[in-house]
């Protein structure tokens, strides 16, 4: 493990907070994103191990009315992906993704301005991601 590897898995990272989805992001925010994003990159953690948890936030962001009961599902999804990681650094991250985003699935109870929040929050941190040199 280099030294900028174990700095990432080392890196507390600050919570994501539950009130992000009752209220518009501030720059505050937008840092929050990024060094979860960053900080997933640098821990080896791969889009695809995030694509099908990102799949179905689309999904259901496509069709809200017919298929928000799938909303509180997102949650074991996650801890599913993160479970399934094959490198301890990447799934150490994945582990710390889910625990700060199952709060804030839980608290959407199928609403859709909340969802909305929810959907930006996570593209905002794959972005990130993918700006660190996150791979596919």
């Amino acid at each position: 493990m280099t030294h900028s590897s174990q700095n990432a898995s080392n890196q507390q990272l600050r919570p994501i907070p539950l009130d992000l989805l009752n209220r518009n992001f501030n720059a505050d925010d937008i840092d929050i994103f990024k060094s979860w994003g960053s900080n997933l990159a640098r821990s080896n953690v791969k889009m695809t191990q995030l694509r099908k948890f990102f799949s179905e936030l689309k999904r259901i962001e496509a069709d809200f009315e017919r298929l928000n009961n799938r909303i509180i599902f997102l949650d074991p999804q996650l801890a599913y992906a993160a479970a399934r990681a094959d490198k301890n650094e990447a799934k150490n991250k994945l582990k710390e993704l889910h625990k700060a985003l199952s709060p804030l699935i839980r608290s959407i109870h199928e609403d859709k301005n909340k969802y909305k929040r929810f959907v930006r929050i996570f593209e905002a941190i794959i972005a990130y991601h993918k700006a660190e040199g996150g791979e596919s």
